[in-house]
This record gives structure tokens, sequence and C-alpha cells, in this order.
């Protein structure tokens, strides 16, 4: 991206840093090249995939100051773990009622007139048609979504971030935002790439494979080191010394297992992801299979990749509806902030938003939010290498670096 001179104030980044890395330090980088100000609305308890974040949202936010971010959001639950239309439009709609100026997201294309482009051309009546037929056809919805629109722009090869970065323009639009998008060509490693290829752009996928592994920590160490900036590695380290790195997805899979075998068709009726009859392929898979990893890989077929199961276990197990996700935040948490995201906060309070912003989750309004964000801590907590309490991550306060 050409060289600017700080045309906004304030900046506003999407994220998971699930975990960090130099991609998303280049990301912050150039966001700090736009304004002056930027604010990260990321993932809380659990991410995009359906799955519990690598660690916990505190610890996160801590290592993204520690890489260049000045203000870290919560993007709360359920929206943290919505397919790309859900997580997008709850991060825009987070940015807009902050008043922040503009978005900057990584994308393979690295354009953002092809992005437009795409954006216009999900919109089309072709594409509609399209789609429809495709997963009439017996696609899956992700695959009939992308195939649809690679055939609108068959001079482009769309990726997982292009089409993360169509959903923002898609939200943008929809809710009428005067934020204003901007795209950086992302580096290294690709999105999926479950090896490490790369010590200076790696995939945050193969990151957290060697993070799983669970190697002798020198050896992690010395596998990791240049993957990220110095002092976020060695806080990641330490968190894991500590006991609360890496989240094990898989101790879930036993409740989920449990959870479907028990529950009738009526029990899950409306549960979010759970249509087009996942839900009744989850209920019937969970009375024949015999254990959680059993199930999870009875479920799998074409139709549904890995994540789309993992949504559906999650929401089943949360009992979010699809109603949850079509409903707006009410309020965000901060996790943490530096000396310019303080004075930012401060400002906030002098305005009337129409979001509220909470310094700590125990003095989050009541609600079905709350609700959901409950059970989701619940289950995180299970899932670190030191379990903890359901209520862990309601003790906690955000984290503020000191000049």
């Amino acid at each position: 991206m050409a060289e600017v001179n700080k045309p906004h104030a304030t900046v506003g980044i999407i994220c998971e840093f699930n975990p960090f890395h130099n991609g998303h330090a280049y990301l912050l980088q150039k966001a700090h090249e736009l304004g002056d100000c930027v604010v990260c609305v990321m993932s809380g308890r659990t991410v995009q995939r359906g799955t519990v974040a690598v660690t916990d949202p505190y610890i996160r936010a801590e290592i993204a100051l520690l890489g260049g971010a000045d203000l870290v959001l919560e993007l709360p639950f359920p929206w943290s773990s919505g397919s790309a239309a859900y997580f997008a439009s709850a991060g825009v709609r987070i940015l807009t009622a902050l008043g922040i100026d503009c978005l900057l997201f990584g994308s393979e294309c690295g354009s953002i007139n092809d992005l437009q482009r795409a954006a216009q051309a999900v919109r089309s009546e072709d594409f509609v048609a399209r789609y429809t037929a495709l997963c009439e056809a017996g696609e899956g919805t992700a695959a009939a979504y992308r195939n649809a629109l690679q055939e609108q722009l068959p001079d482009h090869s769309l990726g997982a971030n292009d089409l993360l970065g169509v959903a923002y323009l898609e939200a943008i639009a929809a809710q009428k935002s005067s934020i204003i998008p901007y795209t950086v060509k992302r580096l290294g490693d690709g999105y999926h790439e479950a090896e490490l290829h790369s010590d200076v752009y790696p995939s945050a996928t193969a990151l957290r494979a060697r993070m799983g592994a669970t190697p002798a920590p020198a050896v992690l160490e010395n596998e990791l080191k240049g993957s990220m900036p110095a002092p976020c590695l060695a806080r990641l380290l330490t968190a894991m010394e500590q006991g609360d790195a890496p989240a094990d997805q898989n101790r879930l899979l036993d409740t989920a297992h449990s959870t479907f075998r028990l529950a009738s068709p009526e029990t899950m009726t409306g549960i979010a992801e759970l249509s087009g009859g996942l839900g009744d392929r989850m209920l019937q898979k969970a009375r024949t299979a015999t254990d959680g990893q059993a199930f999870f890989e009875a479920l799998k077929t074409r139709l549904y990749p890995d994540a789309r199961l993992c949504r559906g276990m999650l929401f089943g197990l949360t009992r979010t509806r699809t109603e949850d996700l079509a409903a707006a935040p009410t309020y965000t948490t901060v996790l943490a902030a530096n000396r310019a995201g303080c004075d930012f906060l401060s400002t906030l309070r002098r305005k009337d938003t129409a979001l509220t912003v909470v310094t700590k989750a125990a003095e989050a309004p009541e609600g079905r939010q709350k609700e959901l964000s409950d059970r989701a801590d619940a289950l995180l907590s299970l899932c670190l290498p030191t379990p903890r309490h359901a209520g862990w991550l309601m003790q906690r306060s955000p984290f503020i670096l000191k000049d």
C-alpha cells in the first residue's frame, strides 16, 4: 500500500489474533500509516471456525498491544463464531458505533477495487440464481458461495481472506456505514497452510498445530522464533508455561456427543448452523457413535466443512439460535489498551453511542448476549491445559500498557 500521511484519526481492524504473528504485526504497521489510533475488535472466547481460541482473550489482547495495537475490544460470542456474514456484520457494527473512521483488513488479492467488484457481484441476480442452483444440486453453502462468485469473476482467484473482505464490504453497504475500507495484500504462507514453511509470515493454522504438539518449551521457542515479534512470543510462551495455552478443542467432543445424544429434535429446532439437515444428522450420528471423536468423524461429508460442523456443535452446546446471530451486539468489553487507546476511550465517555463499552466482563449488562457469553466462558475454561472454574474470565481486568 502506498505511503500516506495519516488521513484518519482512527483505524479499525476486525481480527482473531489466534495466535498473533508477523503478518498481524505487518497489518498493524500499515494501520498506523493510515491513522493515529488503531482499534482492534478481536474475537474473544471462540473464533470463526467454531472452536475455542488458543488462549483467553485477555492474553491475546495483551500480545496484540505488544505487537502494535492501541486498543483491543472484544468481538463477542456468538458473532465471533458466526459465518463470515455474521462475523463481519457484528465487527462493522461495533466499529461504526464507536465512530471509527476506516477499516483495514488483509486479503490475498490486495485490491479494494477487485473486492468491491466482488461485493457488487454478490448482490446481482445472476449470482443469487447460481448460488441457489448449486445449493439445490447438493453443494454445501460455503462451496456454493465460493463457486458462484468465482463464476461471476473468472479472472480472479479469491482466497479465504478475500471472501471475508467481501463480507466486510457487504456489511458496510448494508449498514450504510461511513467507514472507509482499505485492504493490504496478505504476505507469507497460505491461510490454511498446516506446516511452518515460513518463519517470517507463517499461517496461524501452522502455529496452532505446533503449539498443540506440545514440544519442550525450548524446542518450541526455537521453532517459533522469528514468526512473531519477540515480546509477543515471550508472552505466549509464558502463557503456555502457566497452563493458559493452548486450549484443546477436542475436550469438547465428548461433551458435544453426549449433548446431541440426549437431545430431542425439538430442543435443536432453531439452533444456528443446524439447518439443511445437519441437525438431524448430528442427532442420528450421536446415537450411533461410541465417543466424541467418532461422533465428529461420522458427521463429515463434502456438504459440511469442519468449520460448519464445529459451529453447529458449539451453537448446540450453548443453545445459540439463529436469531441470536441476526441480532446486533449490545456491548463490547475492553480487553487491553495503551495510552492512545485509553485516550480514545475517554472520548467515548463523552459521546452518546448505541453500544455499551464495559471495562470488565462482570459489569456487562444482563441479557441474551451476556447469557451466551457466560456459556462460552464455561466451555473455554474447560479446554485450557489447566482448567478453570466457569466464571473465571468474569474476574479478569483489561491489560493496560503504561508508557
